[in-house]
């Protein structure tokens, strides 16, 4: 008789990565703080470099 495994028991894909701690500051600051920062170059997105064959 072959074996059967419960669906539920079966875990599937990568284990969830850890939450970073949390940033000691009010969330408004937080927001002030990216809303201000200065927008990144082309060169510094991921999905627009160019990739090396």
């Amino acid at each position: 008789m072959a074996k059967t495994e419960d669906p539920k028991s079966k875990k599937t894909g990568r284990p969830p990565k850890p939450m970073p701690p949390p940033i000691p500051d009010t969330p408004e600051n937080i927001l002030r703080a990216l809303l201000n920062a200065p927008p990144k170059k082309r060169k510094d997105w991921k999905y627009l470099k160019e990739e090396k064959v």
